[in-house]
């Protein structure tokens, strides 16, 4: 966020008389409609099971366009509205509590596994905040 509340309040219709303060205001404003609408997008992405690398330590890299190293997400487990068998979702419930930590770049995240590898793929919810 990138103007307080304070600053909009004071700004007013008048000052649109003087275009570089109005435009620098307006500027802020969609600047910050972006990142608020950001806080709002969530991406389902898939772990395949066959993605992962590494011996001891597991690791696997997702790309997820328009993410930033400095976000924070939220990530968490997600399972399709079409499943329904109690052993499906154990299962990946299973693969899923092997993820040990989601680690943010620019342009994608990085799943890592430090106790176990996932043997099956599972899906996350990853929402940009």
């Amino acid at each position: 966020v990138n103007i307080k509340t304070d600053d909009i309040r004071r700004f007013k219709t008048t000052d649109r008389a003087h275009a570089d303060l109005f435009n620098a205001v307006l500027e802020d404003l969609i600047r910050n409609d972006k990142e608020l609408s950001k806080s709002r997008t969530t991406t389902i992405v898939e772990a395949l099971a066959t993605k992962w690398e590494g011996s001891s330590i597991f690791k696997q890299r997702i790309n997820i366009p328009g993410i930033k190293g400095t976000d924070t997400p939220i990530v968490s487990h997600s399972i399709s509205d079409s499943i329904s068998d109690s052993a499906t979702i154990k299962g990946l419930w299973k693969a899923y509590s092997c993820l040990d930590k989601v680690v943010v770049y620019d342009g994608y995240i990085e799943l890592i596994c430090y106790r176990k590898k996932p043997n099956r793929s599972f899906y996350l919810a990853v929402k940009e905040v």
